[in-house]
């Protein structure tokens, strides 16, 4: 009577950990997006300031009486040349801080996997019983291949058998497995809920 109203509680989704490593990733993401957004509002502005609005300017506002006088305060080749530099750096600056961001970001990313995998080893290491040779008393002869490689079970082979359901698998097999998915195979029990 207790195990039909046994409540099954699925497994935290996301932990603690893992929560943070997603809000550091998204925060450098927006970074990123801003420094790209800004990047190009500067270069949308400096190809309207000097290709478009600087000769519309020239056109409409051409004063005989001025002569060279209003040239002279035009910038010259020279200095459109180093105004242009200086954007290329910009640009190159701000792409290697980019690229510096995304390898963070990388770091990141493998460190936030190496901790679940290593939290995930530890979990199953608690929540499994030790590996049992086939055949052996400690074992139901309740199937007669695993399900997972679909290979008999010979005598003496190493399996482990899963502790919610006892279903039997090889000992590779199983662990293969459940560093996919943390259920059985068969009947989707889970190991959390040992």
């Amino acid at each position: 009577m207790s195990q039909a109203l046994k409540i099954v509680i699925p497994p935290p989704v996301f932990s603690l950990l893992s929560f943070i490593g997603t809000i550091i990733f998204v925060y450098v993401c927006i970074i990123a997006f801003s420094i790209m957004l800004s990047l190009l509002v500067i270069a949308l502005f400096y190809v309207v300031c000097e290709f478009v609005w600087t000769p519309l300017y020239e056109r409409r506002n051409r004063d005989p009486e001025a002569g060279d006088e209003r040239l002279s305060f035009q910038p010259n080749r020279e200095e459109w040349h180093d105004q242009a530099t200086f954007y290329q750096a910009a640009v190159l600056h701000n792409l290697r801080v980019l690229e510096i961001l995304d390898s963070i970001v990388e770091v990141l990313e493998e460190r936030r996997d190496q901790r679940h995998q290593r939290d995930r080893e530890q979990l199953l290491e608690n929540k499994l019983p030790p590996p049992i040779a086939y055949g052996s008393h400690e074992i139901e002869m309740n199937c007669k291949d695993c399900v997972i490689c679909m290979e008999d079970f010979e005598t003496d082979q190493l399996c482990q058998v899963f502790p919610s359901c006892n279903h039997t698998f090889h000992s590779k097999c199983m662990n293969t497995w459940l560093k996919k998915s943390l259920t059985c195979p068969i009947c989707r029990n889970s190991v959390l809920d040992l």
